[in-house]
Formats: structure tokens, sequence, C-alpha cells
């Protein structure tokens, strides 16, 4: 029975892919992101209100039609996405010199690790048009990404994303080979990307995040203070005009030989990447896939809230 849900899934989406993927790039996004636009509003009420009740406590400032509005863009990003997604296959320079812009200092910060074969270490969120960032990072500043990832539900969803991932060099690593796999790349020079906005289980660290304590993962921190390699925010931001911008934020590296509590340092640079991803959100709030259920690991009365801090990086 979950194999024919699976398929009968899979089929529907693959048709309007195809349908839409058919059409000049610039209509078939906006034919399919008002497609999964009104499929999302029509059809996913539970999500809606579980939607609702988070955006309620991260903008206590909003109206409800101000929410609204979130939801349906969140609902359509999801099919400008998936059209976007089609042409990682046939990207090439051309392309990202036409669609894309990146910001200066930290592309180079890349590049210069890349040329001193440095391994960097990527941490990703889910806002903009997260999966166009790994071919056109590669196509700009030469790293070689390899791409923590957890396979997904579907299978035949699964092996037709993947597929495209790996279109442009990018290596994928699932879960249970992360921690060999992850330093054998940044002992190589080349860079690991982990998406780390979403729910981290009971592992992960209890830390306030628009307006409620969220379980975070801690991994790029962790990678960090066993390698030292550095820390790079990335986002690829969506711009008005159809093109995007991708933002790279140093964020440091930790030196475990001047460490004197390594799991307050752990702390800490976690604590910094939560913070900027607030920014981003609070800044951008229609660019944030809204969809997880990032608060589904409640706290126990035993687990430390660990206090939220500033830093200094802001989002461009």
């Amino acid at each position: 029975m979950r194999t024919l849900k699976h398929i009968v899934e899979w089929s529907f989406v693959r048709s309007l892919l195809f349908f839409f993927g058919l059409l000049p790039y610039e209509k078939g996004k906006v034919w399919m992101g008002a497609v999964t636009g009104w499929l999302g509003m029509t059809f996913a009420r539970k999500l809606q209100r579980r939607m609702m009740d988070v955006l309620r406590i991260a903008f206590p400032e909003h109206s409800e039609e101000r929410n609204r509005q979130i939801i349906r863009t969140t609902f359509e990003n999801l099919g400008h996405q998936a059209v976007e997604f089609l042409t990682l296959e046939k990207m090439d320079q051309a392309w990202v010199d036409k669609y894309f812009e990146f910001e200066p200092t930290g592309a180079e910060a890349v590049r210069k690790a890349v040329r001193e074969k440095k391994g960097q270490l990527f941490v990703l969120a889910h806002t903009g048009n997260w999966e166009m960032l790994n071919q056109p990072m590669t196509i700009h500043t030469g790293v070689h990404i390899n791409l923590i990832i957890a396979p997904m539900s579907n299978p035949f969803g699964d092996k037709f994303l993947c597929n495209i991932r790996r279109s442009l060099g990018t290596t994928l690593i699932y879960p249970f080979d992360v921690g060999p796999n992850v330093l054998k790349a940044l002992a190589r020079g080349e860079a690991a990307a982990f998406a780390s906005d979403q729910n981290a289980g009971r592992r992960g660290l209890f830390i306030p995040f628009l307006g409620q304590p969220a379980s975070t993962h801690t991994g790029a921190a962790v990678f960090s203070y066993l390698s030292g390699a550095e820390i790079f925010f990335i986002t690829n931001m969506r711009l008005p005009n159809g093109r995007f911008r991708t933002e790279i934020l140093p964020m440091g590296s930790i030196d475990k030989k001047k460490v004197k509590d390594k799991d307050e340092c752990i702390k800490e640079f976690t604590l910094r990447y939560v913070d900027i991803l607030e920014k981003y959100i609070r800044k951008y709030p229609d660019q944030y896939f809204w969809l997880h259920n990032r608060f589904k690991t409640k706290p126990l009365p035993e687990d430390e809230i660990i206090p939220r801090r500033d830093f200094d990086l802001k989002p461009y």
C-alpha cells in the first residue's frame, strides 16, 4: 500500500514537472507556483494551522492577513523551486552569470580555501532556493561540495532529486556515514554542507528560535572543532528581478588547541548560527520554508534552554 501511495504521489508531481518544464523558464516558474500555491491553500489545512501558530509567535506584530500571505508564498515557492531545480542538469557558466550574483568577500574566502586545500563547512538554511546553492557555488568558486542529506520518504522522488544533485559533481553523504566521510572530505580540502535548521530531536541543543525553544543541530561546530575548518553561513535569496543572490558569511573556525571548554565552544558557534538565521528570517519572512515542523521535539524539565546572544553578523 505504501509503495502504491508513493507511485501515485510521484506520478502526480512528475507530471506537473514535465508539463511546466516544457514552458519557457520564467513562465514555467510562475504557473507552477500558482498551482502549488492553490493546492497548498486548498488542501493542506493542517499544515496551514501549524504554520500560522508559529508565525503568530514569531511575528506578534503581523496581521492575520500578512501571515496568510507568507503561508501562500511558502507554497508558491515550492512550485518556483521545482521548475528551477530542473535547470541544474543543464547549468553552465553562462546560466550562472545570467541568473546569479555572489557576495564577493565570502566567495573569495571560499576560493582562497579551495586554492589552499583547506576544508570548509557550509551551514545552509531553507531560505530562498537552497537547492540552487551547490552547483552555482561549484561553478563560481571551484569548490567540491559534500552534501549531508536524509533520504526522502518517497524513494522515487529521492532517486530523482539525488541524480540531479549529483549532476555537477556534488557528493551525497547520508546520516549513517557522516562522521568519517565528512572528516575525509575536509582533509581533502573540500566542503561539507549541512542544512542545520531542521528539528534535531533529542540530540540537539535547545535554543530559543522565533520565540520558542527549538532542538538545534550542532554538526558544523563539532566538525570545526575536530578539523579546524572554517564555517560559512550561506543563503541563496530570491531577488525581485527573478535572479538569485548567494550570500556567504564567514563565521570563523575553532582551534581546539586554544579551547578550554569544548562544549561551551560548540554552544557558542551554534548560537552564532541561530542568531544570523533568525535575522535572515525576520528580514525575509516570505523566503523561509515554514513547512518544517521545527518545534516537534519539546524540551523536558531537565533540559537546558541555552540563552540567546546577539552577534555582529548581519544579513545583507
